[in-house]
């Protein structure tokens, strides 16, 4: 049994994620209540599953769960409501969460060097220094826009992960639940099939054993009136109409079963087509991007830190010698507007993958509503033909009580024979014992 720890729960609808702390000795349902209080989705709300769709019921307890002892498992959190009731992907509106600086559209200053102007007049210089003030900011900005570009792509990333692996723990339950349901369906088939054939033979031979019962002479201590025979003894006319409404029945039945099974094989079709279509959208590219935009970043921060030590400790230093070097400054100068148009462009490939993961995103969220949808309307079909198959099992445990009936008729014969049988050999018993007896008594 493992302690204390902490359980990831992705919130499907949101992609939210958070760390829910519990033990191996908390219920399901002491969960879901915490649940309620930080999410906000009510209690009767919740559907919990797994990664590989198994359903958390809420009379267990944490530890009944052994896939949760893995620190990288993780538990998707449904909102019931949510999912029929969720506005259609047209009506989403996904808020852009950055703006391109204002460094890629209208520069702080123009990223080209000073002209090659040797002087050293205080003018010049001061033109020095608006310059490389001017490339700091830039740095500045262009750092900005790569760090908020990676946290924008990172975030968009994490919540259409949520999203697909939500989706594949509900079908992953819905395979679950077809699976159970095929064994199901398996078992009562076998079961009701084997019920018919028993009932079968019993109507088609009900008029051969009734003869058996008319062929069956009651012995004279047993005649009652005009009925002479076994079968005087039986309610024939409720035995056949009793036989009508079980044919009826068994009949009725029968089609009930064959349609149920036909609805299923249905839904088996469904579903099967449903995971051919269930193809896992590639977010490779978006993983390979938020690389690329992490590496951005830390480039754009170098040059930033870069810059600034230059704006403020190496130009000051070289201002403060006489005569000042410009030859020395121009070179920096150059130096500094090549990287800065290299961080501009980082800058602005970094938007352009944002761009793109916005684009990506009503395209993912669009994938998981309607499959999700298509996922609940299959599992409330299986369950519907859960409950139908728990009537009709009724009905052929019914059905059967009623074949033993008939049976019972079948066997009356054998059983009317076995027991004169048995008081003929009785009654010689107690003659031959009686006579022992007095034999005996007149011997003494």
């Amino acid at each position: 049994m493992w302690g204390r720890a902490a359980i990831k729960l992705y919130v499907s609808n949101s992609g939210e994620r958070i760390n829910v702390q519990a033990s191996p000795t908390d219920t399901i349902a002491s969960l879901i209540h915490r649940l309620a209080e930080e999410t906000k989705i009510p209690t009767h709300a919740q559907i919990l599953l797994t990664s590989d769709g198994s359903t958390l019921n809420p009379e267990d307890r944490v530890g009944n769960y052994p896939q949760l002892r893995d620190p990288k498992a993780v538990v998707y959190l449904f909102d019931r409501n949510y999912i029929f009731r969720s506005p259609s992907p047209k009506q989403v509106k996904v808020a852009v969460g950055i703006n391109p600086p204002k460094i890629l559209t209208e520069c702080l200053a123009a990223i080209e060097p000073r002209s090659s102007d040797h002087s050293s007049s205080q003018e010049l210089l001061e033109r020095f220094k608006i310059q490389f003030d001017g490339h700091c900011k830039q740095a500045r900005e262009f750092e900005r826009c790569c760090t908020e570009s990676k946290m924008d792509v990172v975030r968009i990333l994490q919540e259409l992960e949520v999203h697909l692996g939500s989706l594949d723990a509900a079908f992953y339950n819905l395979m679950n639940h077809r699976g159970s349901m095929v064994k199901m369906f398996d078992e009562f088939f076998s079961e009701f099939t084997a019920i018919v054939k028993e009932s079968s033979t019993l109507f088609d031979n009900f008029e051969y054993d009734l003869g058996e019962l008319r062929n069956v002479e009651l012995h004279p201590a047993l005649r009652i009136g005009n009925k002479t025979t076994l079968l005087d003894m039986q309610p024939e006319g409720r035995l056949r109409e009793t036989l009508g409404k079980c044919r009826s029945w068994r009949d009725r039945l029968e089609k009930s079963v064959v349609e149920l099974r036909a609805e299923f094989d249905e839904i088996r079709e469904e579903v099967k087509k449903e995971e051919g279509q269930l193809k896992r959208v590639d977010l490779s590219w978006l993983k390979s991007a938020v690389e690329d935009v992490h590496q951005d970043a830390i480039y754009c921060h170098s040059l930033y830190k870069q810059v600034y030590d230059n704006f403020h400790k190496w130009l000051p230093a070289v201002l403060a010698e006489y005569p000042v070097d410009t030859k020395q400054l121009h070179g920096r100068d150059e130096n500094q507007c090549r990287n800065l148009k290299g961080a501009q462009d980082r800058s602005r490939r970094t938007l352009d993958t944002v761009h793109r993961a916005h684009d990506l995103r009503p395209k993912i969220r669009a994938h998981f509503y309607n499959k999700l949808r298509v996922i609940s309307k299959l599992q409330t079909k299986i369950r519907g033909c859960s409950k139908k198959l728990a009537l009709y099992r009724q009905g052929s445990i019914s059905l059967q009580q009623k074949c033993r009936e008939f049976w019972k008729i079948k066997k009356l014969p054998d059983i009317y024979s076995s027991c004169v049988y048995e008081t003929r050999r009785r009654i010689t018993f107690q003659k031959q014992f009686m006579e022992l007896i007095s034999d005996f008594q007149s011997k003494v």
